[in-house]
């Protein structure tokens, strides 16, 4: 009785021929390595389609992936690309709102009066020199009306203390509740009244020479030098202030001692409206 046992090469042979079996031995040999050999171009398709099944067979697990090697050096820079077209052009925008008007402005047409505005404030230079009995007259004019006409209000200093004589027409008085000096030294207590006479003058004029400056409604004067000279030497040459300025008589002391002397004053002014 003949085996029907096969040999086990032969099996293998038989299907794909030596040279076949050789191809795919090698083909075998490679995949169970864990190479993607195909051998496409040597073999047939029936004998590919074997390997291809033989090594799925017998392929083992994939190994654990390999550690990430190092970066490469940063490559060159790379060429300047091609200018892009022009975009289009932007939608006109929309035109603003108008703004409101201004306030008329001074000497305009809606203020041809050129009228210093409730508010403001306006400040000069004044001067005067002369000799012994001597009428002299210093003048401060606006170069804007003030209309109301202010209240001139000349610094005086007496007992070492500073008053505001306050010029009106044909006399001045005090700024305060004593008209003269001498009602400041009549008064009960003349030191207190002295303060209060001060610091009256101070809440109109609250200036300086260097820095005059003057309340609503006032011009004030002020001394920054003098000699000699005295203010209001004739009381009825003296006048209210107008709304284009005033005018303030002035002359050297008449005395013995001043003989042929020559005085002078100068100093600043205020007004405000």
């Amino acid at each position: 009785m003949t085996s029907k046992l096969r040999h086990p090469v032969r099996a293998i042979r038989e299907p794909f021929g030596t040279a076949g079996l050789i191809v795919a031995s090698i083909a075998l040999i490679a995949a169970l390595a864990g190479g993607a050999y195909a051998a496409s171009g040597s073999l047939t398709a029936k004998q590919k389609k074997e390997v291809k099944k033989i090594a799925k067979q017998f392929a083992g697990t994939p190994g654990a992936p390999g550690a990430a090697g190092p970066a490469g050096p940063a490559g060159p820079k790379g060429d300047t690309g091609a200018k892009g077209d022009t975009g289009a052009a932007g939608s006109n925008g929309t035109n603003g709102t108008n703004g409101a008007d201004g306030e008329d402005g001074m000497c305009s047409e809606a203020e041809p009066e050129c009228s210093l505005p409730p508010g403001g404030v306006l400040t000069g230079f004044w001067s005067v020199a002369g000799d012994e009995n001597e009428l002299v007259m210093t003048n401060i004019s606006f170069p804007l009306r003030v209309n109301p006409a202010p209240t001139a209000v000349m610094e005086f200093t007496a007992f070492g203390r500073t008053f505001g004589r306050e010029l009106k027409d044909g006399e001045s008085v005090l700024v305060g509740p004593y008209p003269t000096i001498n009602d400041i030294g009549s008064a009960p207590n003349p030191e207190a009244a002295a303060q209060e006479a001060e610091d009256a003058f101070k809440v109109v004029c609250p200036g300086t020479s260097a820095d005059p400056q003057a309340e609503s409604g006032f011009l004030c004067v002020y001394f920054r030098d003098r000699d000699l000279i005295t203010v209001a030497a004739e009381e009825s040459l003296l006048m209210a202030a107008e709304p284009s300025g005033v005018a303030i008589p002035a002359a050297v002391a008449n005395t013995a001692a001043n003989e042929g002397a020559h005085g002078y004053a100068r100093g600043t002014w205020a007004v405000s409206r």
